[in-house]
C-alpha cells in the first residue's frame, strides 16, 4: 500500500513535466473553467465525490446567458447537469454524495416563505440524471418537531458529523431534533441513541461515509469516548496510538466495510495538538514532517474530511508551516505529498486545493485553482492497479 500510494504521490508532483501522462499513472482534466456542459458555460467548482465506478460529480458554477454575472446551476457530472438546482438563489446544495449504484445523495436549502431563513432538505437522484426524489422536505414535521436546520455546505464533504450514505440507499443525516435515517425498505425515522456502554450519552456525532454499518462518535461522563455501531465498538478512547495519547475525536470517515479515518485530540484540548488516524495507527500530525512538509502547528492544520477507502488508504488536505489558507495548503498520504499549492500542473500555478475524493482502487480527485483564476477537477489512476 505504502509503495502504491508513494508512486501516486510521484506521478502527481511531476505532472509539471509530463503533463497529465506519466508512466506509472494516467492524469486527466475531468472538469475545467470555461468549458460548456449541457449548455452551461463552467465558471467554478466546488469538491468532487467519486465512486468505485470512477463516477465523479462536482457543483458548478455558470456564466449568466447575458451579461458577466455568474450563479450556481447545480450539481454536474462530466457530460451533464445532474441535479438543477430548485430556483431559490443564491443556492447551496451540499453535502453531495455518490454511491456504486450511481445514486446520489444531497442536502439542499429552501426557504419556506420570502421572510423566513433557510432550512434544508435531503434528496435523492441518479448520476444518469432524471427525477429527484424528496427525503426530508425542508420545514417537515417529524414526531411533532419541525425540520428547520441549515446544514447545507457547497461541498462534496461537510465539516464532518452530519451527512452518510451508502450504496443500500441508506442516509443519515442531522437536522432539527437529532439525527434521521432513511431506508428505501423503512422510509424515514428518527434516530434516538441516548446512552452508550451503560452511561448517558454527553455528546453523539455521526461518522460521515459510507459504511454498511451506521457509525456514530459517543461521549460520556466522566471521560471517554468511542466509535461504535449498532452492536460494537469501533475505536475507544482515551488511548495511546503510535505514541499519541489521543483524547478526543474531532471527526471521523469510514469506507464501505468500516476503515476509519479520524481527527482527534493529544494530549490536553489547550494543547491544540492534533493528529489523523486509523483505528491502530497515527497517519499524520500536528508538527510532523511529510514529504518534506511540516503539518502547521497554527491550530487545527486538516481541511475537512479526510478521505479513506476499503484497502485502508488515507488521503488528506492539511496546513503547512504558518498554517495560512490558502497559500499553505497541500494534499498528503500518508507518507507523501500528492500536490501543494505553489506547484505547477500544465504549466499552471496552483493557488488552492479542495478537499480529495478517493475510491477503493485508489483514484484521487480533486479541486485545483490556478494563478490564472481558473479551476480544474483532476483524476490520478493508477495503470498497473487491478
Amino acid at each position: 500500500m505504502k509503495s502504491r500510494l508513494v508512486a501516486l504521490a510521484l506521478a502527481i508532483a511531476s505532472t509539471s513535466a509530463f503533463g497529465h501522462e506519466n508512466h506509472d499513472y494516467a492524469f486527466k482534466t475531468i472538469a475545467a473553467t470555461g468549458q460548456t456542459i449541457s449548455g452551461f458555460q463552467l465558471t467554478a467548482f466546488g469538491d468532487p465525490a467519486l465512486n468505485n465506478a470512477n463516477d465523479v460529480v462536482f457543483n458548478g458554477y455558470v456564466k449568466a446567458p447575458i451579461g458577466s454575472s455568474t450563479y450556481f446551476a447545480g450539481l454536474f457530472s462530466p457530460t451533464a447537469l445532474v441535479v438543477p438546482t430548485n430556483g431559490f438563489l443564491p443556492a447551496c446544495l451540499g453535502p453531495y454524495q455518490i454511491n456504486d449504484a450511481g445514486q446520489i445523495a444531497f442536502v439542499e436549502n429552501s426557504k419556506l416563505s420570502p421572510s423566513e431563513p433557510r432550512v434544508s432538505g435531503v434528496y435523492e437522484s441518479s448520476f444518469m440524471g432524471g427525477t429527484v426524489k424528496t427525503i426530508l422536505a425542508p420545514g417537515s414535521i417529524i414526531d411533532g418537531v419541525q425540520q428547520t436546520a441549515n446544514i447545507c455546505s457547497n461541498t462534496a464533504n461537510s465539516i464532518g458529523g452530519t451527512f452518510a450514505f451508502n450504496d443500500p440507499g441508506r442516509i443519515t443525516f442531522l437536522n432539527t431534533g437529532g439525527f434521521y435515517q432513511y431506508t428505501p425498505a423503512k422510509g424515514l425515522k428518527n434516530i434516538t441513541i441516548t446512552e452508550f456502554d451503560g452511561q448517558p450519552l454527553t455528546r453523539l456525532q455521526l461518522v460521515d461515509g459510507n459504511s454498511r454499518e451506521r457509525l456514530f462518535i459517543g461521549s460520556t461522563s466522566p471521560s471517554f469516548s468511542a466509535i461504535f455501531a449498532k452492536d460494537h465498538i469501533l475505536v475507544k478512547i482515551p488511548k495511546t496510538i503510535d505514541g499519541a495519547d489521543v483524547t478526543d475525536f474531532v471527526l471521523a470517515v469510514a469506507s464501505r466495510d468500516s476503515k476509519l479515518a479520524f481527527e482527534g485530540l493529544i494530549g490536553p484540548a489547550s494543547a491544540q495538538d492534533f493528529g489523523l488516524f486509523t483505528k491502530d495507527h497515527l497517519v499524520a500530525k500536528s508538527g510532523q514532517t511529510i514529504g518534506g512538509k511540516v503539518i502547521s502547528t497554527a491550530g487545527a492544520p486538516f481541511l475537512g474530511l479526510p478521505a479513506v477507502n476499503n484497502r485502508g488508504e488515507v488521503v488528506f488536505t492539511a496546513l503547512t508551516g504558518d498554517g495560512t489558507s490558502p497559500n499553505d495548503l497541500a494534499i498528503f498520504t500518508r507518507d507523501a505529498v500528492i500536490v501543494a499549492v505553489g506547484d505547477s500542473i500544465d504549466g499552471k500555478t496552483i493557488t488552492a486545493l479542495g478537499q480529495p475524493a478517493l475510491n477503493d482502487f485508489g483514484v484521487i480527485a480533486f479541486l485545483a485553482t490556478f494563478s490564472d483564476g481558473s479551476q480544474e477537477i483532476i483524476e490520478a489512476t493508477c495503470r498497473w492497479c487491478r
